[in-house]
């Protein structure tokens, strides 16, 4: 009994690219610096726009598509937030955030900020 409006081939890959994804998230929320953070960010994106993409569609594809090119606008806040921890303290953990001062501070708020917009 097969489903002819969305055909099942490829459920492995599906299950596949969500248990990468799942491991991504649970390593972004779960990281104690902002390059680990970028490095998951990076991973999640790239699963959404496979598991978006799955049934092959062309509404599916642009979907994908969409949601690839926004994940990747938002993770330049990410890189941005980064490069400005590190350059100020020599670091990327999470932790030095609290040693920041004055535009440095907003510079790193305001990138993971942009970023999470650029998931959600």
């Amino acid at each position: 009994d097969k489903n002819r409006e969305h055909p099942h081939n490829g459920t492995n890959r599906y299950y596949a690219f969500l248990l990468v994804f799942i491991g991504a998230m649970a390593g972004l929320v779960l990281s104690s610096t902002l390059l680990g953070q970028l490095l998951f960010f990076e991973i999640t994106g790239g699963c959404s726009w496979a598991l978006i993409s799955y049934y092959q569609s062309d509404k599916a594809q642009r979907s994908a598509l969409k949601a690839l090119l926004i994940t990747h606008i938002g993770s330049l806040g990410l890189y941005l937030a980064a490069a400005t921890l590190f350059l100020q303290t020599g670091t990327f953990a999470l932790s030095a955030m609290s040693e920041l001062h004055g535009d440095a501070r907003y510079l790193v708020y305001g990138g993971i900020l942009f970023a999470a917009w650029g998931k959600s």
